[in-house]
């Protein structure tokens, strides 16, 4: 029971296991508390794994992967987009090649984020995930529609 992924850092902060916000019951309360986790982040990222949903508007482009995009931009936070995000990797504010700078010790030692806002689920890049694992301390809150069958956290992070 004990060897769980974040049990540790659970047993000594106090706080709940997790926190869960339902769009039918809080929607306003998870938006109010993430925007004010992002208010107050001084060095945020956004990590992006499988896109699902994703549609392609009339003139063959992907109002998802602009969306995020200009999301990023507004917050100042970059984005490091997995294989699986598909047209978002060609969009500016993502880091291009992120997998490969942070297989660098110096680079993915220095990426010290407080904030880590994950859309979309699973991530299958190993570069991306030890970033969330390796910063504990760091907030993540993870953005995805709900399927019930799925491991939506697997490493308890969120």
């Amino acid at each position: 029971f004990t060897d769980v992924p974040g049990f540790l850092r659970w047993s000594r902060s106090g706080n709940r296991w997790q926190d869960t916000f339902y769009p039918n019951n809080s929607v306003d309360h998870s938006i109010l508390e993430v925007a004010d986790l992002i208010f107050k982040s001084r060095r945020g990222i956004i990590v992006t794994g499988n896109l699902r949903g994703a549609q392609l508007d009339s003139d063959g482009t992907d109002s998802l992967s602009g969306t995020i995009a200009h999301f990023s931009q507004t917050i100042g936070f970059p984005i490091l987009a997995s294989v699986q995000s598909g047209a978002l990797r060609r969009e500016y504010p993502v880091i291009p090649y992120a997998e490969h700078l942070l297989k660098n010790p110096l680079v993915s030692n220095g990426m010290q984020p407080d904030l880590i806002i994950q859309l979309g689920n699973p991530l299958i890049s190993t570069e991306i995930s030890k970033v969330i694992k390796s910063n504990p301390s760091a907030k993540h809150v993870l953005v995805q529609p709900f399927y019930p069958y799925e491991r939506a956290d697997p490493d308890q992070t969120v």
